[in-house]
């Protein structure tokens, strides 16, 4: 008697058991009832587009044409800083047989930034990418990029939607000579006088008189010619200026202006000119020229002639 017991006393206790384990109890609500996901789920996507921490990048067009301006930022719509460190805080894609490959884009200007840069909530920070720079893919150097479908990477997952570069139309002309961005901007570009004498400073103003800001990417070209036979060619000699100011990129507001100047007699060149390159006597302009992504533009003083220094008058 005394073994059936503990015997008869260890059957009720498993089916006590049993019955609680078929009994539907609610689990506590701070465990979840969602199976853990396998070690062979594939990761989320990553770079993505909008994430937890509300950061956006994007670019100003769709689609642009081989040669162009590719204007793309990076907008903190969240509620903490986030950090980059310069020289490599992005990376240029194309998509190639569906898979995305990085690549160096020779024309990228992030402008003038710390070794570590940051964008703080509710910060937008705007840069270039000058697609004529050419770039290097898979160790082939190429002049330009190919046409194909792009995106732009900043480091820490964040890519822009994708967007299409194209060849120029046929018969399109390379090179617009015109003022104008779009019909809402409007830039000129003037001297302060229509006649020099050989070795007189040419003082010339940027002027942008529409209603939208004008961005400039680095080193935007800013070329002399001369008038030859009734044709401009670029004139032969070293463009004295300040212009290399321009080489960290600038912006331009409606209404506002900036000043430069040209130095005939190449007395106020940089260190590393050759110095007394006296303009010749002629018939100039000034012409500012950079990418767009409508293609290359270009803006075109009025013409001013350089005479002769007269001896003895």
């Amino acid at each position: 008697m005394k073994k059936i017991l503990p015997a008869l006393m260890l059957t009720i206790i498993a089916v006590v058991i049993a019955g609680c384990m078929n009994a539907d109890i609610p689990p506590p609500a701070n465990i979840s009832t969602t199976p853990s996901p396998s070690l062979d789920t594939p990761l989320s996507p990553t770079p993505t587009l909008h994430d937890d921490r509300g950061v956006r990048v994007f670019t100003d067009h769709g689609s642009y044409y081989i040669g162009g301006i590719v204007t793309f930022g990076i907008e903190n719509n969240g509620h903490e800083k986030i950090e980059f460190l310069f020289g490599a805080p992005i990376s240029t894609q194309i998509k190639q047989n569906g898979t995305w490959i990085s690549f160096r884009a020779f024309g990228v200007n992030m402008g003038p930034t710390e070794n570590i840069w940051s964008v703080h909530p509710g910060e937008t920070k705007t840069f270039m990418w000058d697609t004529s720079k050419g770039c290097r893919i898979a160790d082939k150097k190429m002049t330009t990029p190919p046409p194909g479908q792009y995106r732009i990477v900043f480091h820490g997952g964040f890519a822009s939607d994708e967007f299409t570069l194209m060849e120029r139309p046929e018969g399109e002309p390379a090179m617009y000579n015109i003022s104008t961005f779009s019909d809402g901007s409007h830039l000129e570009i003037v001297t302060d006088e229509t006649s020099y004498s050989a070795g007189d400073v040419v003082t010339f103003q940027v002027i942008n008189n529409g209603a939208e800001e004008s961005r400039f990417p680095s080193n935007t070209p800013l070329e002399i010619q001369t008038k030859t036979n009734g044709n401009w060619t670029p004139a032969e000699i070293l463009p004295c200026t300040d212009y290399h100011i321009l080489s960290n990129g600038w912006n331009l507001q409606p209404g506002e202006t900036e000043t430069y100047w040209w130095d005939t007699g190449g007395t106020k060149c940089e260190s590393w000119f050759e110095e007394n390159m006296t303009a010749p006597p002629g018939i100039y302009r000034i012409v500012l020229r950079f990418g767009t992504y409508k293609g290359p533009i270009e803006f075109v003083s009025g013409e001013f002639t350089i005479q002769e220094i007269r001896r003895g008058a």
